[in-house]
């Protein structure tokens, strides 16, 4: 005789559970001679008898855009270029596109708005989070660096900051002062021998930086992420090439024979050496171990 209530709709929306009542059903409605009468009504002969089926009640709803109150958009002026910045609405992790903010919201949903308030809202609009930060990432031959960058934000020629209330028609400039690789002063280290018990620096020969493989120059902007290697020499040094570096001793014994051992296995002049060898370098009488 009376319809059902309508169901509640639950969501979650930034962390917040929200409920919207259904609304209660409606009665059957009786008509005597096209006149609406209760139940008790009593009956004549030759009465004409009608009435209205019972109405369930309404399921509760609410749509995507009515979840944001005042719905409202600017027309923005980002470095020369028009951008209509409105709120944002992710439904489960998945972003309500354009022309879908009509539908109805999900029972059960978890509901995110972010909104189009402050230049901090922008940027995440813009997907320029990057730009809250004033860091840069990167590597030097496996190490990670970090190293600060300049950034300005201008809101109509005005310097400002992130928590910059933003307006219809508004002009933003991204101001980002780069750096560039000769900006980090990035040299090659030298290699490291032991010599006679003594440590020796062979000094790089070259510079050369490599990103992804290929050369870069200095003048080349530093980017977030790159990972960099420095070189300071084309090939692994000869062991005459550190000759120069090492202290010979002068005195020659009488038959003696200049003898070179590199990590305890005998070596010549033309031994390739890696990083870290061990050399000992001395005269030797013919015949004497």
């Amino acid at each position: 005789m009376v319809g059902r209530p309508g169901k509640a709709l639950s969501f979650e929306i930034n962390g917040e559970m929200k409920f919207i009542k259904g609304t209660f059903g409606k009665p059957a409605q009786f008509y005597i001679n096209d006149q609406e009468v209760k139940l008790d009504q009593p009956l004549k002969p030759g009465d004409k008898i009608s009435f209205v089926s019972a109405e369930d009640g309404q399921d509760g709803y609410i749509t995507f855009r009515q979840l944001v109150d005042p719905p409202s958009s600017k027309n923005v002026l980002v470095n020369g270029q028009s951008v209509l910045f409105i709120p944002e609405i992710y439904c489960n992790g998945a972003r309500v596109r354009e022309g879908k903010e009509e539908e109805k919201v999900p029972d059960g949903s978890k509901i995110n708005i972010y909104p189009n308030e402050t230049l901090r809202d922008l940027l995440r609009f813009l997907g320029e989070g990057s730009m809250e930060t004033s860091e840069l990432y990167f590597k030097v031959n496996g190490t990670e660096k970090t190293v600060n960058i300049d950034r300005e934000i201008f809101i109509n020629q005005e310097k400002t900051s992130l928590d910059r209330i933003i307006a219809d028609q508004d002009e933003i400039v991204f101001k980002i002062n780069k750096l560039r690789i000769q900006d980090l002063n990035l040299q090659p280290q030298p290699l490291t021998f032991i010599v006679n018990g003594q440590e020796i620096k062979y000094p790089p020969q070259i510079r050369r930086i490599y990103h992804q493989g290929r050369v870069i120059k200095d003048e080349d902007i530093l980017e977030n992420g790159m990972e960099l290697v420095v070189e300071g020499y084309d090939s692994m040094p000869l062991l005459s090439e550190i000759l120069p570096f090492v202290e010979i001793p002068l005195d020659v014994p009488p038959g003696a024979r200049l003898s070179i051992m590199r990590n305890n296995q005998p070596a010549e002049f033309t031994t390739q050496l890696l990083p870290g060898d061990r050399i000992e370098i001395k005269w030797e009488r013919e015949g004497v171990g």
